[in-house]
């Protein structure tokens, strides 16, 4: 039987359709297989896990090979993570340390470019810019936007506080408020951490500050300081 145009169309559409679908999924499928070897490697040593420097480096590849077949902000952003990890376990003041710094600011920020709503990226790029340029109010940006981009997510309030109480006196007005903010904010739901450590961070007059408008908390906080 001959076939029309009409029915060829009809024939071919659903095909091209297919083996388009089928391209668009090879290079993901191809990025999920590579990033195998990295799977909760990443997630372990955010959380101070203890990670060999045999898991890291292969983490590293993972995400490097599974990024070229997708420009996925969050493998982007793992593989600063990562470089920055490195470079802490090499010495930031080495050769190296600097190298791994300088990498690890390239991908965040390439990361940010593809999908700047990453509060914890940009935490991450402000502790890089730190550790390559030391204290300095000239990261203050970076700092806000961390907090900007996700002010009341409980899950990164405490990070945050952990290092912004380290270098607050540093920092400019406008990030100095946002931390304030994050203060009163932890206050409310994660009191004992908080307490801690602004007794480790030396912390004490800019967490008071932060507090005065809330008395009743107020009280709560010096009372556990006081424990301390």
């Amino acid at each position: 039987m001959r076939r029309t145009p009409g029915s060829l169309a009809l024939f071919v559409l659903p095909l091209l359709l297919a083996l388009l679908a089928v391209g668009l999924a090879v290079p993901r499928l191809a990025a999920a297989f590579l990033l195998l070897p990295a799977h909760g490697i990443v997630e372990a040593a955010g959380k101070g896990e203890p990670v060999s420097d045999a898991a890291l480096s292969r983490a590293l590849t993972a995400k490097t090979a599974a990024f070229r077949w997708v420009s996925d902000p969050k493998t982007q952003s793992d593989i600063g993570t990562l470089h920055l990890l490195a470079a802490h376990r090499a010495g930031t003041g080495s050769p190296e340390g600097i190298r791994l710094l300088e990498e690890s600011v390239t991908a965040i920020r390439a990361s940010l470019g593809l999908s700047p709503a990453q509060p914890y990226a940009w935490l991450q790029l402000f502790q890089a810019r730190l550790a390559l340029e030391g204290p300095t109010a000239a990261a203050s940006p970076l700092f806000v936007q961390a907090i900007r981009t996700a002010p009341t997510e409980s899950h990164i309030v405490l990070p945050r506080l952990e290092v912004g109480l380290a270098v607050w006196t540093f920092l400019d007005a406008e990030a100095v408020r946002h931390l304030k903010g994050q203060v009163a904010l932890a206050a409310r739901y994660h009191l004992w951490p908080l307490t801690e450590m602004t007794k480790k961070r030396h912390a004490l007059k800019l967490v008071r500050e932060a507090l005065e408008e809330d008395p009743e908390l107020l009280n709560q906080f010096d009372v556990i300081y006081r424990r301390l």
